[in-house]
């Protein structure tokens, strides 16, 4: 059996397709070989035919998915999987899709697409878990915020779905780029009064980030591309129906780390759900946690120190910052890998 292997892993989301190849060693040890991001939209196809110069020669490809949920596009869910695993069928390697399971699928066998359907928190749960077997993982992204308790190197959710996840804390519907201000809070204080908040969706939680400088100007157009940031100051105003000759810039700016507030205290919320939730089973002591993504340090890490966690490990340290922003796509490559390898827990 041979001791190494190229594996790939793509995580196909709503707006861009994450992608990394590693050169990995039957003893855990690996080398990333190409990592990248690229943007599609609806054809998986398309986005494929690049990424099989990407990924040429690789020995095995690991798959997770969010963008099934882009009901522009798909009915269901189950349709919005049947479409992806029809565009992988033109790869030519041995293609891995990760399940909420936690198991492997070879994609030509995929049949049951919801078990397939946003399973990307679970590759990176089961990775970390092999690093760190007890431990709440945070992982911020553009979008959400999961929080999934790890316990033996597994996650042990309370619901595998997202819908389920959403009503135990696990899952957060706040990130660092796409949230519209108005789903964060309802009411805000401009100059010393409190104004309800339109239900707009004039501003992002990317204009907040940007103008507290928690995300550069490069993250911030890389991500809503045709937005100009030197507006941000006027979108964030019109959520109170105002722009930014109405306001002043520090009470704009000072609405901004409301915003922010708010979203620490809801990831915090739910970290500290999850934590009571599962207290008994993780002991006396609280686990360490774990922040990976965009958002690991200005919102995971300063939500786990609210929550009152004082031990914080950030994936970016414990390997870089590309795989803990990418950490399913990063996780799926390895785990897939070492299918391939077939290492095991008992190795």
């Amino acid at each position: 059996m041979t001791d190494s292997c190229v594996c790939a892993g793509v995580d196909i989301g709503g707006a861009n397709l994450k992608c990394f190849v590693f050169e990995l060693y039957k003893d855990g040890g690996f080398k990333k070989l190409y990592s990248t991001v690229r943007s599609f939209e609806l054809s998986l196809g398309d986005a494929l035919v690049k990424i099989k110069e990407d990924v040429g020669g690789v020995d095995v490809l690991g798959v997770t998915s969010t963008a099934e949920y882009s009901m522009r596009y798909f009915r269901s869910l189950g349709d919005g999987i049947k479409n992806y695993v029809d565009d992988l069928m033109q790869m030519h390697v041995p293609i891995y899709w990760i399940t909420l399971d936690g198991i492997f699928v070879r994609n030509e066998q995929a049949r049951d697409y919801y078990r397939l359907a946003a399973a990307n928190w679970v590759a990176s749960s089961l990775y970390i878990g092999e690093k760190i077997p007890n431990c709440i993982l945070v992982d911020v992204g553009s979008t959400t915020a999961d929080v999934i308790p790890i316990l033996d190197g597994r996650p042990i959710s309370m619901g595998i779905m997202d819908f389920e996840r959403l009503s135990c804390g696990q899952l957060v519907y706040t990130g660092v780029i796409n949230t519209p201000v108005a789903s964060i809070l309802r009411d805000i204080n401009v100059g010393g009064k409190s104004a309800c908040v339109s239900s707009e969706v004039y501003s992002i939680s990317a204009d907040v980030h940007l103008m507290l400088g928690n995300i550069s100007q490069k993250i911030f157009e890389g991500y809503t591309h045709n937005t100009p940031p030197s507006e941000c100051y006027t979108r964030l105003a019109h959520m109170v129906c105002a722009d930014d000759e109405l306001l002043r810039r520090e009470d704009i700016a000072y609405m901004a780390e409301q915003v922010y507030d708010k979203q620490v205290r809801d990831i915090a919320e739910g970290i500290e759900a999850v934590y009571k939730s599962n207290a008994a089973r993780f002991g006396i002591s609280r686990p360490p946690v774990v922040v990976a993504g965009l958002g690991a340090g200005f919102l995971a890490e300063k939500a786990a120190r609210k929550a009152g966690f004082s031990e914080v490990l950030h994936v970016g340290k414990m390997f870089d910052e590309w795989f803990s922003i990418s950490l399913p796509a990063a996780s799926v490559a390895l785990l897939a890998g070492e299918n391939f390898l077939g290492v095991s827990d008992e190795d």
